[in-house]
């Protein structure tokens, strides 16, 4: 099977403040919405989401996990790519599900040892050395049980991958060293858009999920603008300027709009016009609302 770039599947959460249903003691946001989003792993594009409703998820009578990575997927069914997730979502009958039609998507990640169809010998910690692997194979699918310290067992499942293949340098399994390169697609995603973020604190989540929109939007734009740059052989422009530039365009036509308001206050004009580079001209409507009101106030104040 043919593999194409690799896809990263996981959590994000979106911070506001409210009533909330979902709380994360142990995460940098401690309550919000959780998104589920499918990036690719070499740019952190978010190729597709869906939040996590809990048990309003309308998952129509799946598992909530199969429900997520199927409907986040979606794109990208047919393509014969690999989809990367973490142990919430992983487990072996989606797996064997993903490989047939429409889906032909092959998977790697890390799978609970009380997940259904893994042995618990996997799960061994005392009579095995450190460093120390273990493969299990049934058809397209492996299951391999590293090692790393003492008392740590990991285990992972791939069907992408065939044969004790282990790395010469680390001795690790290459399903390990492919997991670890491409889990991290939503989580730099998630950073990328805290780093430079339109967000603002909030009780209103639908505005909530609006920042978070938007926030993707500016990481989707700045990959796509870098894409078609280094296709063209050129060199982009960082991504501050980049972000300077968006905002600069997004917001150029409702400010030259707005310099056409009759009564626009003189500051507030001189400010746009400073922004757009545009010399302030007698021809340009001019500011007399604040003269007509204090004329008026003093008229009612004279009778």
């Amino acid at each position: 099977m043919g593999v194409g770039r690799v896809q990263g599947e996981k959590h994000m959460r979106l911070f506001y403040i409210g009533q909330v249903e979902e709380v994360y003691l142990n995460k940098p946001a401690k309550y919000g919405i959780k998104i589920v989003l499918c990036c690719d792993t070499t740019t952190y594009y978010m190729v597709d989401g869906t939040p996590y409703l809990s048990k309003k998820t309308p998952t129509e009578g799946q598992a909530a996990a199969d429900y997520f990575v199927k409907t986040v997927t979606k794109s990208i069914h047919g393509s014969n790519r690999s989809v990367t997730t973490d142990n919430w979502f992983t487990n072996i009958p989606l797996a064997d599900e993903l490989l047939k039609p429409p889906y032909n998507l092959t998977t790697v990640g890390t799978i609970r040892l009380n997940s259904k169809g893994v042995p618990k010998d996997l799960g061994n910690k005392k009579e095995r050395p450190v460093g120390s692997s273990m493969f299990l194979f049934d058809k397209e699918k492996t299951l391999v049980s590293y090692k790393p310290k003492a008392n740590k067992v990991v285990v992972l499942q791939s069907t992408m991958h065939s044969g004790m293949n282990l790395n010469p340098d680390t001795k690790k399994p290459e399903i390990i060293h492919t997991y670890n390169s491409t889990k991290g697609a939503v989580d730099t995603l998630d950073k990328m858009c805290g780093d430079m973020s339109c967000s603002r604190k909030t009780r209103r989540w639908p505005l909530c999920v609006f920042y978070g929109i938007m926030n993707i939007a500016f990481v989707n734009s700045y990959v796509i603008y870098c894409m078609n740059n280094i296709r063209l052989g050129n060199k982009p422009m960082n991504r501050k300027s980049f972000m300077k530039e968006l905002c600069q365009q997004l917001t150029e036509p409702h400010m030259r709009t707005h310099l056409q308001t009759p009564n626009l206050r003189r500051n507030t004009r001189m400010q746009i016009c400073e922004i757009l580079g545009i010399p302030m001209t007698p021809e340009m409507p001019q500011d007399q609302g604040h003269e007509d009101r204090a004329s008026t106030a003093q008229q009612l104040y004279d009778t």
